[in-house]
């Protein structure tokens, strides 16, 4: 799923974006140019400067380190299901474009916040900043920006023999 949002998001942003170098920096299969090698990143991103053109970059959380380790310039960088990014192997580039990019936006429905100072979450400021906009799935649904959850019950047949113990004698 991480590699489908990657190749989604790439998809209706260049709707909108005609003017940049698309990069795809993940191990999926896309026909923009793609690579999880850092020098190359690195690189390609360096041979678009060169003739002052915009650059665009779509990662997942596996890949976004790949990415810190190019040493490139990030101007702009969305988190997208930032909920992800508090993980111990995504935190470390996490932290490090929260400090280093121009600007930094994280987006998630499910935010997930940490009660304890040794593992990372989202209500950790320093990082991720202040909640700028929060609105209620409800109201979402409502104003027809997301789809309301559909439940589809489905009868699955039993096979076996299912036993229930009461062991509380």
């Amino acid at each position: 799923p991480r590699i489908l949002l990657a190749e989604q998001l790439s998809s209706e942003y260049l709707e909108h974006i005609t003017n940049a170098n698309v990069l795809h920096v993940h191990s999926g299969e896309t026909h923009h140019f793609s690579t999880t090698k850092s020098d190359r990143i690195k690189l390609f991103v360096d041979m678009c400067q060169t003739v002052r053109e915009h650059v665009i970059i779509f990662t997942t959380y596996n890949s976004l380190g790949r990415v810190m380790e190019s040493g490139i310039d990030v101007d702009t960088i969305y988190f997208d299901e930032a909920h992800n990014s508090v993980k111990r192997n995504f935190y470390p580039a996490t932290e490090f474009f929260a400090e280093n990019a121009d600007r930094c936006y994280f987006y998630t429905a499910t935010p997930k916040h940490s009660l304890t100072v040794k593992k990372p979450g989202m209500n950790w400021g320093h990082v991720y900043g202040q909640v700028l906009v929060n609105v209620p799935a409800p109201e979402l649904v409502e104003g027809g920006y997301i789809l309301p959850p559909k439940v589809i019950v489905k009868q699955l047949p039993l096979e076996g023999t299912v036993v229930f113990r009461d062991d509380s004698e």
